[in-house]
């Protein structure tokens, strides 16, 4: 048996044992799933845009985040971006858009790209003033039960002023349960940066960034969220003709966010800027 028989053989064994093999996220790939999810759409901008049938929404296929889920290797997540034909007109002149998004998340069979499961949230990715810079798709191990698996999609947000800087990033959950994909945690906000300054140096500055742990299930069977913060709190000066900056670090009081039978809800103190679109 020549030496690339006997790999060809041992490779058609391996699919057949684990057949569970994740979909590239190529072009080709996403043309066809998203052919497949969005029927009638028409490629526009020289194939950069994909028009919804009913003239409603714009894809910008360059923001379009696809992903295998490495707890599911069966499926591929998708998080698409659905523009107002305005904001994608703003997109296209400002390099940012600015009106209404909506974002919508499929849950696609690996083998088949056929769209198993979807959940669309009408103005989520929303941009005004602070406007979202980026979506990613989180596929970190969260078990919220013994047969509960999530992955979430985390959405940033910068504002415009430079004087004031600001930019957040928030954390959203899903979970299929019953048969559909659902939230089931919004706008957790797990980083945030904000400061005020002269435009060259004097300035105050406060950065948070906070991880979600999962602890022990709670009374409803599913596991309670563990968020922990850590705050650097900066000031910048002028010192000896050159700028100076001093810092504080501090560690926030855990939180624990317990499921409560429909969701996890999160406290106001504690939340993004993506349900103000809603």
């Amino acid at each position: 048996m020549t030496h690339s028989l006997l790999t060809s053989l041992l490779l058609a064994t391996a699919m057949l044992l684990c057949p569970r093999v994740a979909l590239a996220c190529d072009d080709a790939t996403l043309a066809s799933v998203l052919g497949a999810a969005y029927p009638r759409s028409s490629v526009h901008d020289d194939g950069l845009q994909l028009r919804l049938h009913d003239g409603s929404r714009v894809i910008d296929l360059a923001q379009v985040q696809c992903k295998a889920w490495p707890a599911q290797p069966e499926l591929t997540l998708l998080a698409v971006t659905l523009l107002e034909p305005s904001a994608a007109v703003e997109e296209a002149e400002q390099g940012q858009p600015i009106g209404v998004a909506d974002l919508e998340v499929l849950v696609v069979d690996s083998a088949t790209l056929a769209v198993r499961h979807r959940h669309r949230e009408n103005g989520v990715l929303t941009s005004d003033a602070i406007g979202v810079t980026g979506l990613n798709l989180d596929t970190a191990l969260y078990r919220l039960g013994p047969k509960v698996l999530a992955f979430g999609v985390r959405i940033a947000r910068t504002g415009a002023s430079r004087a004031n800087p600001f930019s957040i990033e928030s954390l959203r959950l899903y979970v299929v349960r019953d048969g559909a994909l659902q939230p089931v945690l919004r706008n957790l906000a797990v980083g945030r940066a904000s400061g005020e300054w002269d435009t060259r140096c004097v300035g105050r500055w406060r950065d948070i960034t906070r991880t979600v742990a999962i602890g022990e299930p709670g009374p409803s069977g599913w596991a309670d969220l563990l968020v922990s913060g850590q705050v650097v709190d900066s000031v910048t000066a002028e010192k000896g003709g050159e700028c100076d900056e001093s810092e504080h670090h501090e560690s926030q009081q855990q939180v624990r966010l317990r499921h409560d039978g429909a969701s996890y809800p999160v406290p106001e103190d504690w939340r993004g800027f993506d349900d103000h679109y809603l």
